[in-house]
């Protein structure tokens, strides 16, 4: 868990873009130290987002600097951060969202290129209205595609391993010590030109047994490895629970292309891709970072990979 919220960390956290499962709602913002000015314009990011909890960020709740982080709980990612800054020159209102580039700031200088400022608290409001939002199912996708990828060729490169070595087995020139004895696999091919076909060396024998064994099994994995992949991320949402999909066909690629097609309730779920019910109920049961062959990958809490 803490390497994959370290990576999420380095690639999103100055944009505010955090796990839910990790954040504390502040139960009531009246009771949380922060300035009343802070306050009030909280009050109009939850008239825009009513379902929308905030959460403090570390070092916030003094008068004079706040932070926090605006999320729905039933979401996989916050929406991003709201500021309030009071430095004797009049309060000022900061947003921060990965949906912001800020072209003043080089995009090495995280905290400053996904942010907006200002004194005006209208502007402030716009910027939330148009910044602040919900990760898409091919964003939360990207999130997890090299991990996915890893998982998903884990159990094809074992195999391969597995190949090689019986190759090796089989190969091998220095399965002899003394040079008198040769090597068996000439003579074995020795024999195949001069008869009809018996081994010479019954332990070579069992390792070609093994590696036409272990080939085989290679040869029908490939077959059955399928690159298709959806993305199903689970939403308790306060109208019931949904479910946003997004779908690969190429999950091997560097970057995959991932469209998303469409949110569901488990209804129009069930009608529409009853293969994905059965495998989805399946790695909910999984821990996080877990991949089934033949199933899927859960990837956190509430975003699961689920293969076709």
């Amino acid at each position: 868990m803490a390497d994959r919220l370290e990576r999420l960390s380095n690639l999103h956290e100055a944009a505010g873009t955090f796990y839910t499962e990790n954040l504390t709602p502040i139960p009531d913002i009246s009771n949380a130290g922060l300035d009343p000015q802070f306050q009030e314009f909280l009050k109009k990011v939850k008239n825009i987002y009513p379902s929308c909890e905030f959460s403090m960020t570390l070092g916030s709740g003094r008068d004079s600097y706040s932070t926090v982080v605006v999320y729905h709980p039933y979401k996989p990612f916050s929406m991003g951060l709201v500021s309030y800054k009071n430095a004797g020159d009049g309060p000022k209102y900061e947003v921060s969202s990965r949906n912001i580039a800020n072209a003043r700031y080089s995009t090495y200088n995280h905290g400053k290129h996904h942010h907006k400022a200002s004194k005006n608290v209208g502007v402030a409001i716009r910027n939330v209205k148009k910044y602040l939002r919900d990760m898409s199912p091919t964003e939360i996708a990207r999130v997890h595609d090299t991990d996915l990828r890893d998982k998903w060729s884990a159990t094809s490169n074992d195999i391969s391993k597995q190949v090689q070595h019986a190759w090796a087995k089989v190969t091998d020139y220095q399965r002899r010590t003394s040079p008198e004895e040769n090597n068996p696999l000439l003579n074995e091919l020795k024999a195949i030109v001069n008869s009809g076909y018996t081994f010479v060396d019954k332990s070579l024998e069992e390792e070609v047994h093994k590696l036409l064994v272990i080939t085989k099994e290679k040869d029908q994995q490939t077959r059955d490895t399928t690159q298709c992949m959806w993305l199903v991320v689970v939403e308790e949402a306060p109208t019931g629970v949904r479910f946003s999909v997004a779908y690969t066909e190429e999950v091997a690629m560097w970057r995959s292309e991932w469209q998303e097609k469409g949110v569901f309730v488990e209804e129009t779920l069930q009608a529409n891709h009853p293969d994905i019910v059965g495998k989805l109920a399946m790695l909910q049961m999984c821990e996080i970072g877990q991949w089934v062959d033949g199933i899927g990958y859960k990837a956190a809490p509430t975003v699961y990979y689920v293969t076709r």
